[in-house]
């Protein structure tokens, strides 16, 4: 039965490595921050990014507007503001062996985040920074709504940093479901760890039984059995697809509700670095991130890497934005 069949169509897929995957480059970062204590690592981080990618740096801090006239009490902090930003930076670049290619900082008002998307779309840059918590937030294990609207929104690949994270990252893991914008963030996952110098990899996979998979006529644990079994055969050629060979792979599996479970075998696995595509094989194509993403998100103790597929998002962003008027060309 065509239903039936459909639960285990991963078999019927043709091998990763005989399809030509490509990521963004990096060559322009954007690191938003609001200068507060939370936001510091995304800041180091995204100065350490620079270095290793040696890609330009744009700093950008967005003062949100109020009533009145803002521009006349933004004027009066724009110094201090701007000094502060290149204290913090001239701190960081100090401790580097070499310096990022250009940095560059403003101070904008607007709301923080189309302002965000506005200035990543003028300066085509490749890849987004954020803290996940910002000023006053004390929770330092959740999602701030900034950042969560900037996972869902931004056109770019994306960088939530956690603000107990400090240094390079060590303890890298990457979700596969086998999608092709799951092979890019496994290939970036292996990028981001050469150039950090980490030596292995965790593939995170998550077996989830549809609900309708009785209708193959298998019992749950027959099915499990028949989705681990494809799951493995479909991670050796996702792996050989991403160019591995380098780095020592571990993979892990566990049955699950996908976001949920990604989040479990995150901290099991002492992630400090989860890589995931921004939409897994099952997205509807009008969603900007997909429903395990976008979970995930929130769910997740550590800094988290979103790949993006530019011709998607860009597109769809695009024509989004011009309807919002956020999107000038």
């Amino acid at each position: 039965m065509a239903r039936a069949n459909s639960l285990y169509a991963l078999s019927d897929r043709p091998p990763r490595s005989k399809r030509e995957m490509y990521m963004n480059s990096i060559a322009r970062i954007l690191a938003a921050t609001d200068l507060s204590d939370n936001s510091m690592a995304a800041l180091h981080t995204s100065v350490l990014l620079a270095e290793l990618y040696q890609a330009e740096l744009h700093v950008v801090t967005v003062v949100p507007a109020r009533q009145g006239n803002t521009e006349d009490l933004l004027g009066k902090a724009r110094k201090t503001i701007e000094v502060r930003a290149a204290d913090e930076l001239a701190k960081l670049c100090a401790r580097l062996k070499k310096s990022p290619v250009n940095v560059q900082t403003r101070v904008v008002t607007g709301e923080v985040v189309p302002t965000v998307l506005q200035l990543a779309h003028d300066l085509k840059i490749d890849l987004t920074v954020a803290g996940t918590r910002g000023m006053g937030s004390k929770d330092l294990g959740s999602i701030g709504g900034v950042a969560e609207r900037l996972a869902h929104a931004a056109a770019t690949d994306v960088l939530l940093v956690r603000p107990d994270h400090s240094d390079l990252f060590n303890h890298i893991c990457v979700a596969v479901d086998f999608s092709e914008l799951s092979v890019m963030a496994l290939k970036r996952a292996a990028e981001i760890a050469r150039l950090m110098k980490v030596k292995e990899l965790k593939l995170l996979h998550v077996l989830h039984l549809p609900d309708e998979y009785w209708l193959t006529g298998l019992s749950e644990k027959e099915s499990l059995a028949k989705l681990s079994g494809f799951a493995r055969q479909h991670m050796q050629e996702a792996v050989a697809g991403a160019g591995l060979k380098s780095l020592q792979t571990v993979e892990c599996y566990e049955e699950g509700k996908p976001a949920e479970t990604l989040a479990r075998m995150a901290v099991a696995n002492k992630a400090d670095l989860l890589v995931m595509g921004s939409h897994g094989g099952t997205a509807a194509s009008s969603a900007v991130v997909g429903s395990v993403a976008a979970k995930t998100i929130r769910a997740i103790p550590a800094s988290l890497w979103i790949e993006t597929d530019p011709k998607f998002k860009l597109g769809f962003l695009r024509a989004l934005g011009k309807l919002m008027g956020l999107v000038n060309d």
